[in-house]
C-alpha cells in the first residue's frame, strides 16, 4: 500500500506498507524487534537512542538489500521522560525510528513517564492517544494481538501511582479504579481480570502456541516494582516469554 497524510493543501511523502499474512506452521517467521525506556531529557541524550536505531536499521537488522529483516517494532514504554515534555521528545523518539515509522507495525507498552499526570482517568492522556479523557471511564490495561499463532499481551500498570495517592488524597476517591481501598487491592484484581481472559483463550478451539506478555514495570524483582509480583502466577501460567522495561 502507498499513503499520505495531511490535507488536501498540505500533505506528506508518499510512503509505503505491506500486508503479510503469516502462517507458522508453513515455515513464516515473525520477527519482533524489542526496545525500551529511550527517554532522555534533552536532544543530546536522545540523539543517543537515534544513533542505536540508526545502528538496527542499517547494521544489525538489516538485511543485504537494506531492507529491514524485522517485521514488528515492540517497544515497553517510557517513549518519553515526561509526558507533559510531549514536544519535542515524542518527535525525538519518533524520528530516531527513521523510515521504520511508516512501514513497519509498532506497539508500546505505557510507561509511567508517558503520563502526562501518573494517575488514571482524565491524567491518563499519552503521546499516543487521547481516548482515555474522560474521568468517570475506567480503564482496562489489556492490549492483545494475534499474529498467526503468536499472542503478544501488552500491560501497561504504574506502580509510581502510590505518589499520587499519598499527594491527593484517598486512593477510593478515584473512581476509575474501582473504589479499591489500596494500590495493592487494584493490582489483585487487574491479574484476576487478565487470568480470566487469558484461560478461555488458551483452552478454547484455537489457543495459541507462543504467548508473549509485555509489562513497562517488571514483576520479577523485589524492589521498587515489588508490587507487581502479582502478575507473576499468570505470567509463569500462560506466557512463553515476558518483557519488560
Amino acid at each position: 500500500y502507498e499513503y499520505q497524510v495531511g490535507t488536501q493543501s498540505m500533505r506528506s511523502g508518499v510512503h509505503e506498507f505491506d500486508v503479510f499474512n503469516k502462517d507458522l506452521s508453513a515455515g513464516d517467521t515473525l520477527r519482533i524487534l524489542w526496545t525500551s525506556d529511550p527517554q532522555g531529557w534533552n536532544e543530546a541524550e536522545m540523539r543517543a537512542y537515534r544513533n542505536v536505531c540508526e545502528k538496527i536499521m542499517k547494521d544489525w537488522e538489516a538485511n543485504p538489500d537494506g531492507t529491514l529483516n524485522f517485521d514488528m517494532w515492540h517497544s515497553t514504554g517510557d517513549e518519553t521522560q515526561n509526558g507533559i515534555r510531549v514536544n519535542p521528545e515524542m518527535y525525538w523518539s519518533n524520528f530516531a525510528r527513521g523510515e521504520a515509522r511508516f512501514t513497519v507495525p509498532f506497539a508500546s507498552n505505557i510507561g509511567n513517564n508517558d503520563l502526562y499526570k501518573k494517575q488514571y482517568g482524565n491524567g491518563f492522556q499519552v503521546n499516543y492517544c487521547n481516548e482515555q479523557s474522560d474521568a468517570t471511564k475506567a480503564w482496562n490495561g489489556f492490549f492483545f494481538q494475534r499474529i498467526d499463532d503468536v499472542l503478544i499481551v501488552n500491560y501497561s500498570s504504574n506502580e509510581d501511582l502510590d505518589y499520587v495517592t499519598a499527594k491527593d488524597g484517598a486512593f477510593s476517591e478515584d473512581p476509575t479504579l474501582g473504589q479499591c481501598q489500596s494500590w495493592d487491592e487494584f493490582l489483585a484484581k487487574e491479574a484476576d481480570a487478565l487470568e480470566e481472559v487469558l484461560n478461555p483463550i488458551v483452552n478454547g478451539a484455537n489457543p495459541p502456541q507462543w504467548i508473549i506478555m509485555a509489562t513497562h514495570q517488571m514483576p520479577f524483582t523485589c524492589t521498587r516494582q515489588a508490587k507487581m509480583q502479582k502478575f507473576i502466577p499468570v505470567i509463569e501460567k500462560y506466557a512463553d516469554l515476558h518483557i519488560g522495561g
